[in-house]
């Protein structure tokens, strides 16, 4: 359905509108032309943009796409600022230069009143802040577009860290993705040559994205999964979620200290094991994607500590990973079909995955995996290049038309961000020593007897529950044959849209042909001078020539908003 088909209030017809004079502004204006926006653009506004601002590519030619993508997020707000941080991580989708631009928006804003922290605090945990914190930092460590964060210390004098979300940025959020949801759809329908990119299944990822976010009780979830299978190593120092003084929109945590990344690299005097630091760094990420099935998703150097001389501290759960074992099977059935040029049932596997587009060209797909295989494969181990062998597999995936998993894409940008954070700690580290022992490891727990055993369990439960109700099934299609009702529903599509039309048309036919009716019986009201009168004019006539007027009017302007006068 159509954005324009829904019931708008007077708030989201008020947010359309901004985002079509911010798209015009800064470049976008035949995108809204074409997707029907200017209407919500008052008339002043209009008159001020007409012109070459509506051409692409007629407006900020100093600046590049992504640039002027960036200026549009950042101006309208913590949504499409979430929004381009997600594309940013979309390597399939978007080419290597926007999404560089993307990376650039900055997640740091005005902070909000700590008064109104110490509100929502008291509003969700039920006591005030004295009472649950003998100490607590008026002034926030970071302030984000979603949340920000405290420094204080327990009644029990733990020191913690305190995040709380942005007040009301829940309605903003829930507002802002019910309109791009709708734009995906007219996107998809008005601008074909983006179809192939499924914009409606970006948008719905990236709500899936932001409305976890949001919710801090899911962060918090991932940080005690990670800590819990940390707990035991000592090279990992992992946050302790304090779930007393914890809930949707607050989180509490345990500090870790130690020394920012590039602080601790950069000073000399630091005395560290950069060989067995980057050793963890890499088993640490290798061990959650493989074993745990959780894993963190933005492990740049600024959500690591390091605690000399060679203890690894990690923070910021807000992004996270999640592959379970059916997809962890299914990523080694890719690498193992890859490697044996099985290309057919690399298709099959991407197919499942619900990558293959109907743009894909799948012999063509065929042929060039194999040539990029045969190019890796070729490569001695000491000179595999995590990045390079990344940035090719997404590169060849966009030219093909193939939409990689959300999962498989943020596990390849992670490794990628990991290993050249390794590297910065000991740039003659060779990763494949360190990640195959890793993989065979995983391996073997992934095909091993328990995980098999249980896999044929399922299998057969299923098989069983199968059999069980084909008889049924059997009988009742039988019986339904037998008394004329078995039915075929048959969708034929943009059905709805064809009847929506029809009745509108026919209702703008019926409103039309009253609107002459009244002028001709008024007319001839005044002709035979049918009182009562009003100086000497009919008054049901000049009632009549109003009512006309008036549905005439209303029904010009429904005629000009739709844009099919022509």
């Amino acid at each position: 359905m159509s954005i324009f088909k829904v019931p708008m209030t007077i708030r989201s017809t008020q947010r359309l509108g901004q985002i079509a004079r911010t798209l015009t502004r800064h470049g976008f204006g035949h995108i809204v032309g074409r997707l029907k926006l200017r209407r919500y653009i008052p008339w002043p506004g209009r008159l001020r943009r007409l012109g070459v601002s509506t051409l692409p590519g007629a407006h900020r030619t100093e600046t590049t796409l992504g640039m002027r993508l960036v200026a549009i997020a950042e101006e309208l707000g913590p949504t499409f600022v979430k929004l381009g941080q997600v594309l940013s991580s979309r390597p399939d989708i978007l080419s290597g230069d926007l999404m560089d631009d993307l990376r650039m928006l900055q997640d740091q804003v005005a902070p909000f009143p700590t008064e109104q922290a110490y509100e929502i605090i008291r509003q969700d945990l039920k006591r005030d802040v004295k009472e649950l914190f003998c100490e607590f930092e008026p002034v926030p460590l970071a302030s984000g577009s979603v949340a920000q964060t405290y420094l204080a210390k327990t009644r029990d004098n733990q020191k913690v860290v305190v995040k709380v979300r942005r007040p009301h940025i829940e309605n903003t959020i829930k507002l802002d993705m019910y309109l791009l949801q709708k734009l995906a759809v007219s996107i998809e329908k008005h601008i074909p040559e983006l179809r192939p990119y499924r914009p409606t299944a970006i948008i719905q990822d990236a709500a899936k994205t932001l409305f976890r976010e949001i919710d801090f009780l899911n962060e918090a979830t991932v940080t005690d999964q990670i800590h819990a299978f940390f707990k035991d190593d000592p090279r990992i120092i992992i946050p302790d979620i304090r779930w007393d003084l914890t809930t949707s929109r607050v989180m509490t945590m345990t500090y870790v200290g130690g020394q920012k990344f590039f602080d601790a690299v950069g000073d000399p005097a630091m005395v560290l094991d950069r060989k067995k630091l980057g050793e963890t760094l890499i088993e640490t990420f290798i061990g959650q994607v493989l074993e745990l099935g959780v894993f963190h998703a933005d492990l740049h150097p600024g959500n690591l500590k390091i605690l000399p001389p060679d203890r690894l501290g990690l923070v910021d759960f807000g992004m996270a990973g999640q592959i379970d074992s059916s997809r962890r099977v299914m990523f080694i059935m890719l690498l193992t079909a890859g490697y044996y040029r099985y290309m057919d049932m690399v298709v099959d596997l991407l197919t499942e995955m619900d990558a293959i587009t109907d743009e894909t060209p799948v012999e063509l797909l065929k042929r060039d995996l194999t040539i990029l295989l045969d190019k890796i494969q070729a490569l001695p181990l000491e000179q595999m290049n995590f990045n390079l062998v990344f940035n090719e597999i997404v590169s060849l995936a966009r030219a093909n038309h193939v939409l990689l998993p959300r999962d498989f894409l943020m596990m390849g940008k992670s490794l990628v961000m990991v290993s050249g954070t390794a590297m910065i700690l000991n740039p003659s580290i060779k990763l494949t020593d360190v990640v195959v022992p890793k993989v065979r490891q995983a391996l073997a727990k992934l095909v091993g007897p328990s995980n098999l055993k249980r896999e044929a369990l399922l299998a057969m439960w299923h098989g069983g529950q199968m059999i069980r109700d084909l008889p049924h099934q059997v009988r009742e299609i039988g019986r339904k044959l037998i008394r004329g009702q078995l039915r075929t529903q048959l969708d034929v599509v943009q059905m709805d849209n064809m009847m929506q039309e029809v009745d509108r048309s026919s209702n703008r036919l019926s409103a039309a042909i009253i609107v002459g009716s009244l002028i001709i019986g008024s007319s001839i009201i005044f002709h035979t001078k049918v009182g009562p009168n009003w100086y000497g004019l009919p008054l049901l006539g000049l009632t009549g020539y109003l009512v006309a007027g008036i549905m005439g009017f209303w029904l010009v302007v429904a005629i000009l908003r739709s844009g099919k006068l022509s």
